[in-house]
């Protein structure tokens, strides 16, 4: 524990000295902060949708344009391995199902990467900004809204 101490007490952390400069890094984190938090957000709201067109499109409910009429009954044995029959689309509805679907991933999916892209950003900034290496400019100061 002792020399745990001494050795932190050794350590040199480099603080802005100017409150605006301080104030400005914690701004621009924050603002980092925010668009994390937005596309957090937007993920899950792609998601809720994902599902519930899912649940719309494979049970029949709703229908693609173009497409109409009675879906096939097939033994589930055929699709699964159950005994009831099912109904299923016919297979040029079930591939513009899966289309659907898959482009729905896709948008998931890239929205996924710009999030972690965006983490990662993040953590260059705070490198950046949090050792002095980056200043930020003066023109961009903060305010106490607390007034």
């Amino acid at each position: 524990m002792v020399v745990f101490v001494v050795i932190f007490r050794q350590f040199r952390l480099f603080v802005p000295v100017d409150e605006n400069e301080q104030c400005a890094i914690a701004e621009a984190l924050s603002d980092m902060d925010g668009l994390l938090n937005a596309l957090e957000a937007l993920i899950a709201k792609k998601q809720a949708i994902k599902q519930a067109t899912m649940q719309q499109l494979l049970t029949g409910k709703t229908r693609l344009p173009g497409f109409s009429g009675a879906w096939e009954m097939k033994p589930l044995g055929e699709i699964a391995d159950c005994l009831d029959n099912v109904r299923v689309p016919l297979i040029d509805e079930q591939r513009s199902i899966a289309s659907v679907l898959s482009d729905m991933d896709a948008e998931i999916a890239a929205l996924e990467e710009r999030r972690d892209k965006t983490r990662a950003i993040k953590q260059g900034i705070m490198q950046q900004l949090l050792t002095g290496r980056v200043r930020l400019s003066e023109s961009r100061i903060c305010t106490d809204d607390t007034d």
